[in-house]
Parts: structure tokens; sequence; C-alpha cells
């Protein structure tokens, strides 16, 4: 197997019985992970992108873009850029952590309080989106997060943390 994503997995194997339970943990982790759900569900053959049943005739569309915010957003956008190559003219994303990439801008951001961080990367995602045209697809990735990571004019980041600041300090849960 290749790296694990329980860390310590040998420390808490210590008995055959552990080691089973967690090796059915891993396998759901491994089987939820974004990067996986993704590959899993997205494909291209013959010049058409499939996703989840549905198709898209790629020779159809000049410019592919891809936006996207959330803390899973980074992760499900790099699995597309694996998967679209080239074939992406530009991107943005804003998650929680930054990772190389060729084709997409990839923003870090705060969250749950948003930033002038989340605003910066906010503004692109804005403009690439605004800039789509007739013949643009357009791929936007959403996940959990993205209401405080995606904030944009100014404003309305600041009334956000406006908003989390009051709810925080009120005593409510969620």
């Amino acid at each position: 197997m290749g790296q694990r994503l329980i860390k310590n997995f040998d420390e808490l194997a210590t008995s055959p019985n552990r080691k089973i339970a967690l090796e059915i943990v891993e396998a759901g982790l491994c089987a939820i992970s974004t990067k996986e759900v993704v590959r899993s569900s997205i494909s291209i053959l013959d010049g058409k992108l499939k996703i989840q049943g549905k198709e898209f005739d790629l020779s159809l569309y000049k410019n592919i873009k891809i936006v996207g915010f959330g803390k899973c957003a980074i992760e499900a956008s790099m699995a597309l850029e694996e998967i679209l190559g080239d074939r992406i003219k530009e991107g943005a994303v804003i998650g929680l952590s930054t990772y190389p990439s060729n084709r997409i801008e990839v923003f870090s951001g705060t969250h749950p309080v948003p930033s002038f961080q989340n605003t910066i990367a906010s503004k692109r995602i804005f403009e690439i989106a605004s800039n789509v045209g007739k013949d643009d697809l357009l791929i936007v990735v959403v996940s959990g997060g993205g209401s405080a990571l995606l904030c944009y004019p100014r404003s309305e980041c600041d009334q956000g943390m406006k908003l989390y600041n009051s709810f925080l300090f009120s005593g409510k849960t969620i």
C-alpha cells in the first residue's frame, strides 16, 4: 500500500483485530477522497467530457475555465486539471492551502472568518466567471466552507466577518 491516510497506523495496529479495523477505516477514507471521487465521476472519451453520465462534446467549446471555492475545492480542481490538462484555458480556486498548478490559479484563504485574502481570490474568480462567452465551458467547483471563502466585493466580506463575530460571541450553536 502507498502512503497511508492514517498517519499513526502502525502505532495503532497493535493487534490483528485493530489492524483490520484500521484497514477498514483507511479504505473508507480513500473511497471518499475528493480526488478519488472526482476521478471516478469524470472522464474524457472520444472528445466528450463525461460527468456522472452526462456528456459534453468538447469540440463545441472554445475554452474551458474552472473556478472553485470551498475547503475541498483545490483538491477537486487539481483532479480536474489531471483529467483535462492543457484543455483548461484558465481558472482560479480558493481553499485553505495552496497547491502547485500549471493552469489554475490557487489561492489560500481563511475559514470560517473571511479575510482580505479571500476578497483578492474572489475578485479573480468573479473576473473569470464574468468573462465566460457562449463558446466557453465553465466548470464550477463548490464545497463546504465556500460561503466564507468566497466573498466579493470587500463590503460583503466585511459584513461576513461582522456576522460571524457577532454570532460567535452570542453563545449560540450552529
